[in-house]
């Protein structure tokens, strides 16, 4: 995968994978809190943002956000290794997907990389099929201050400007889906946001990190061309599955409750509290 020495990282900061205990009461920290813990201007941690080498933040308004301890750590591994190392910022996030990778074993990371390689023209062709963003605002008649929502937690990405700004055929059709969403009572209206779709993408995020890290460990010693057929058809099937399983999980939460039952309302607790 990446080249770049891992001792840097080390005599850094890199921290081990061990979790300080205090890091599940820092995941509300505001910017102010960041800059002040770290010594960076606000103006170079929003780069740090923009160029992906800070995690997104969680947003809770327009112009609002928390951070959280890991914003803070990895400012400042950054912040480090330009002061003694003068690397460029191309060299320092080939350090930080390292560090990201250290838990794949080399034939995970090395599949992975075939993977990409195999699905990557699929992959462009779709980001090609660009769809107008002003055909979709007409059609649905999605206020700008949505489409501005998704656009800041980067749920889409506008290319363009003006009545030439497009979008990809799938971004495309995840606003069609909020639209729907909208048409049948899941609107801002009743106070639903853009944000509130967070819960998905956090979900979906760890669900395919599980599900690469199960694929690639059963599929390591196979060629990469027969894993990326597999992986081709396995994902429609298993979007079938997981819609399945939501379905079943809701009726079971229902069903639980009606019955006087309060362990499912307990278990999101619980569930929400590990993700502080």
């Amino acid at each position: 995968m990446h080249t770049m020495p891992k001792a840097i990282l080390k005599r850094t900061g890199k921290r081990s994978g061990h979790t300080d205990d205090r890091e599940g009461a820092r995941d509300q920290l505001r910017m102010r809190d960041v800059v002040r813990e770290t010594g960076l201007p606000r103006e170079t941690i929003h780069f740090y943002l923009a160029e992906g080498l800070l995690p997104r933040p969680k947003k809770t308004g327009r112009n609002t956000a928390f951070y959280s301890g890991e914003h803070v750590r990895r400012a400042q591994l950054i912040k480090g290794i330009q002061e003694k190392h003068f690397l460029p910022l191309r060299a320092i996030r080939a350090l930080l997907e390292n560090e990201d990778d250290a838990s794949w074993s080399a034939a995970q990371q090395s599949l992975i990389t075939e993977l990409r390689v195999r699905l990557g023209p699929s992959a462009a062709a779709q980001h090609r099929q660009r769809v107008l963003l002003a055909d979709i605002l007409k059609q649905e008649g999605i206020p700008k201050k949505e489409i501005g929502g998704f656009c800041d937690r980067g749920v889409i990405a506008i290319e363009g400007t003006g009545g030439k700004a497009s979008v990809s055929a799938e971004d495309a059709e995840l606003l069609h889906a909020w639209a729907r969403l909208k048409a049948i009572g899941i609107s801002p209206e009743r106070g639903f946001m853009p944000r509130d779709l967070d819960i998905i993408e956090e979900a979906v995020s760890r669900l395919v990190r599980r599900e690469i890290e199960f694929f690639t460990e059963r599929y390591a010693s196979v060629g990469g061309d027969e894993a990326a057929r597999v992986a081709t058809e396995a994902v429609p099937i298993l979007n079938q599955i997981i819609s399945i399983v939501h379905w079943k999980k809701i009726w079971s939460f229902l069903s639980e409750f009606s019955e006087g039952n309060s362990a499912p309302m307990r278990d999101v607790r619980i569930a929400e509290k590990s993700r502080r």
